[in-house]
């Protein structure tokens, strides 16, 4: 297994999509973790898999003085696996902007605040129930369309915009963490082009292998707990650039 250097007591992944249960597939997978956490928008949703348990948590509506409560009882649980895989590219509303005329400013704002703003606010929150001494790995669901030196095409404003926030906000955080917790291990991972519905609009346009969520995922899996020291890498280890 991946994890023959690291036991995983138990995971907390944010998110109820293809990539969040991909996720879960992969840590099904090693019998050692105890229970696997994921965030979904669905009350009162019956979860039926061994080890895993949802905890409604509207992440799309979260606000800075929201209290975190639904998983302030796993956060005492001490999970040391927290993967944020939520994110948002499209909805009925709007899709990817082309051009500049196509920019709007409630666009933005909806997707700087699901893809980056709510992220880092809840991991603001989140490392108070942790020691100095406690070792934690963090995963956050980034793009390859975040880098600013990447971008060759152009398009996509408002999502590449906000990945970009999330990529300095985290990297801003991890400089602090560092030092007030020396033993977390954070990374920003960018998950390929993946069978799920953020990227079912564009995948038959990509000229990319379109991956499962369990593909996906599982190479994300072995980036992250990997020993490397650098931050944002994609799904097959290599590191981007900002």
């Amino acid at each position: 297994m991946w994890f023959w250097w690291f036991f995983i007591s138990n995971a907390l992944i944010f998110g109820d999509g293809g990539l969040s249960n991909g996720f879960i597939d992969n840590f099904l997978i090693d019998p050692n973790v105890y229970e696997i956490f994921y965030t979904s928008r669905k009350q009162g949703f019956d979860e039926n898999r061994s080890r895993v348990k949802s905890v409604y948590f509207d992440f799309d509506e979260f606000i800075e003085n929201q209290s975190i409560d639904p998983i302030e009882s796993i956060l005492k649980k001490k999970p040391n696996v927290i993967i944020f895989a939520t994110g948002i590219l499209h909805s009925e509303e709007f899709m990817p902007e082309k051009k500049i005329d196509e920019v709007k400013l409630a666009n933005l704002y909806t997707l700087f605040n699901i893809n980056a703003f709510v992220p880092f606010l809840i991991l603001k929150k989140i490392i108070h129930f942790y020691r100095r001494t406690d070792q934690v790995f963090f995963g956050f669901i980034s793009a390859r369309v975040g880098s600013i030196e990447d971008n060759r095409l152009g398009g996509w404003y408002s999502y590449r915009a906000s990945k970009a926030s999330l990529n300095m906000l985290i990297k801003t955080a991890s400089i602090e963490l560092k030092r007030t917790h020396p033993e977390f291990r954070i990374k920003i991972l960018h998950p390929g082009t993946v069978d799920t519905n953020l990227s079912k609009p564009f995948a038959k346009n990509s000229n990319y292998k379109i991956m499962t969520p369990k593909e996906s995922t599982e190479k994300m899996i072995k980036v992250l707990f990997n020993r490397e020291e650098g931050l944002f890498y994609d799904f097959n280890g290599k590191e981007i650039k900002y």
